[in-house]
């Protein structure tokens, strides 16, 4: 008896709730992944983005649809040249907001690149 409430606990807990509407809200986008992503515009500037699917969030940027940057339409072709995984949304989103202050050099430092311009 007490293992079954011990599982239920943690069930509860975990925020999986099992579709009972259980959970302390978390849900499962506790356990998501958020990755920072720098993009080279066709224009050769640089877009650097958060998500929690960069192969997802490319696509939308690609197709210069209504979920696609406002900075990236018309600076076609895209191309992706870093992603890390971070971990929460708040820390990918710290992490973009020093990487966008960071100089083009210093940038291309980031990407491991010598230079963009090629």
């Amino acid at each position: 008896m007490d293992l079954i409430l011990i599982l239920l606990l943690l069930i509860i807990f975990l925020g999986l709730g099992l579709g009972l509407g259980l959970g302390l809200g978390l849900g499962l986008g506790f356990f998501v992944i958020w990755s920072i992503y720098i993009l080279r515009c066709g224009d050769g500037t640089l877009y650097t983005g958060v998500a929690t699917d960069v192969a997802r969030r490319f696509e939308e940027h690609s197709s210069q649809g209504p979920k696609s940057a406002k900075y990236v339409r018309g600076r076609l072709p895209l191309q992706i040249l870093y992603t890390r995984e971070v971990g929460t949304r708040s820390e990918a989103q710290k992490e973009e907001w020093r990487v966008k202050r960071l100089t083009r050099a210093q940038k291309e430092a980031l990407v491991g690149l010598e230079s963009l311009e090629n």
